[in-house]
């Protein structure tokens, strides 16, 4: 089966935090440096995995260029029955964190709102009319591996729309059917992380940490900021079973709460982010609500460990949440440092993707980037230069214009 949709957020690998020993980082300015004492005292914890992440950044780009030439970049995995999960895909090599994994086109696409009403009968029975017809024009080989897909809706013989459900996954308003991808189960602790890359019209998956040969590889089909409760009842809902993976079987009293916390933290970055576009701030203000910040986001990075490891797509969001709110607080040092670990934990998570070369084009210049001309505005109004409110309001709205959402 596969994932509802693509990453985005809130997709995160096995708890291992014992590995992981938290450490303070300190920013510092230039002359603080050159002093040797820092401008900011305890800003901001980070884990040692970021040693490990800048290690990489430095040698392991040549190595997964040359890893990815051979083969067509992707490692290896057999598909194999798995007890009490039907079959699965195994590794059959290492792999190692940020290794690609899989990239493949889609087989089948419709159009999502057509696969929405899932109890729906009249919808349901021109949704199978519409796949039949497009997997009768498959050839014998591909319409073989359609066939092949389990049904989880549909008793008895097969229906192209119970298959087509039962394994698409959501990719820009588009319902996709990836067969290599829909091998891959589910665990909510995954060890690979999916992302599709329209420009090449490609699901891309990629390892979130090392994998044995023998390790199953799993992707998440539900977000990880929920109770265990709450996924359980997604799953039943939407895939008709339940999960049994060590998240679940082996739920720990604090499990729920740290995950249930990050949601409520993840939250309070979207609030920020919404009502720090139309805000004025002060020098003294602006100073405030960054260390408040920098503080969210080391209790953030600590609970991330703690639950569920160096997971890079949730890294990367986390990393670029903040820095757009410390560009919406006119703090370019900060927000600097920001976009360049968000950088690594996209290259990790996604590869050479669009979004991974965007981050490349702000980590070199954030000016680049719509929040800087809102900060400038609101830092402009602030300092009593001589524009006029409604230039000001116009030159605001059109920067909130293309301000991109989270």
């Amino acid at each position: 089966m596969a994932a509802v949709a693509c990453w985005g957020r809130q997709v995160f690998p096995k708890a291992s935090s014992s590995r992981h020993a938290v450490w303070q980082v300190r920013w510092q300015d230039d002359d603080a440096r050159r002093r040797g004492r820092s401008s900011r005292p305890a800003a901001l914890c980070f884990a040692s995995v970021f040693a490990g992440l800048k290690r990489l950044s430095r040698a392991s780009s040549r190595r997964l260029a040359a890893c990815h030439s051979a083969a067509g970049g992707d490692v290896g995995f057999t598909v194999k029955a798995i007890e009490g999960k039907g079959l699965g895909a195994l590794a059959t090599v290492p792999i190692r964190r940020g290794d690609r994994v899989l990239q493949e086109a889609p087989l089948l696409c419709v159009d999502t709102n057509q696969t929405s009403a899932l109890d729906d009968a009249a919808a349901w029975h021109e949704l199978d009319e519409v796949l039949g017809k497009q997997v009768a024009s498959l050839r014998c080989d591909e319409a073989a591996r359609f066939w092949g897909l389990g049904d989880a809706f549909t008793e008895g013989e097969k229906t192209a729309a119970g298959v087509f459900c039962t394994n698409a996954v959501s990719c820009d308003g588009q319902a996709m059917l990836f067969p290599q991808t829909s091998r891959i189960n589910h665990s909510c602790r995954p060890n690979v992380v999916h992302s599709w890359q329209g420009e090449d019209g490609l699901m891309v998956l990629h390892a979130t940490r090392a994998i044995q040969p023998g390790e199953e590889l799993c992707i998440s089909y539900v977000p990880g900021f929920l109770s265990q409760e709450q996924r359980q009842a997604q799953l039943r809902r939407r895939w008709r079973f339940s999960c049994c993976c060590p998240a679940c079987s082996e739920s720990t009293p604090g499990s729920d709460e740290r995950r249930l916390r990050l949601a409520a933290l993840d939250a309070k970055l979207s609030a920020q982010t919404r009502l720090w576009q139309t805000r004025n701030f002060t020098a003294s203000e602006a100073e405030a609500k960054e260390s408040a910040l920098l503080s969210q986001v080391s209790d953030m990075t600590e609970l991330i460990l703690a639950e569920f490891g160096a997971h890079p797509a949730i890294l990367c969001q986390l990393f670029y949440d903040a820095f757009v709110l410390l560009l919406l607080l006119g703090r370019a040092r900060s927000s600097g440092r920001m976009i360049r670990l968000a950088l690594e934990e996209s290259t990790a998570a996604a590869g050479q993707s669009s979004q991974t070369r965007r981050f490349q084009r702000f980590a070199s210049d954030p000016r680049t980037h719509p929040a800087f001309s809102m900060s400038r505005i609101l830092a402009d109004e602030t300092s009593g230069e001589g524009k006029s409110r409604e230039v000001r309001a116009v030159r605001l709205a059109q920067a909130c214009m293309h301000l991109p959402d989270r």
